[in-house]
């Protein structure tokens, strides 16, 4: 990794997410593709106590991190499209 700048933002993974997809192929695209499948995200034992008082709230937002997926770039085309429009995306720091 290279040096750290102000402008950089970093994060570092505080658990898991498992469910029954193990790479790309056959992973729903969209959530409202999926057929109901569930998954478990485990908290790694040094940050368990960050979810103290979790409990009383009704959603909690969750961050997360597509580890086996190309690289990003900043124009995409929509999935399905047909007409060739673009989709541009910002990112903190340049890819």
């Amino acid at each position: 990794m290279s040096e750290y700048r102000p402008e950089d933002i970093l994060y570092r993974s505080i658990g898991i997410v498992r469910s029954p997809y193990t790479g790309p192929s056959g992973t729903p695209i969209q959530a409202k593709a999926d057929d109901g499948t569930e998954a478990r995200v485990e908290v790694f034992p040094e940050f368990v106590e960050g979810l103290d008082g979790l409990k009383g709230f009704s959603h909690a937002i969750l961050l997360y991190h597509f580890h086996l997926s190309k690289k990003a770039r900043l124009k995409q085309k929509p999935f399905l499209d047909q007409a060739g429009g673009n989709i541009h995306m910002r990112y903190a720091r340049s890819i």
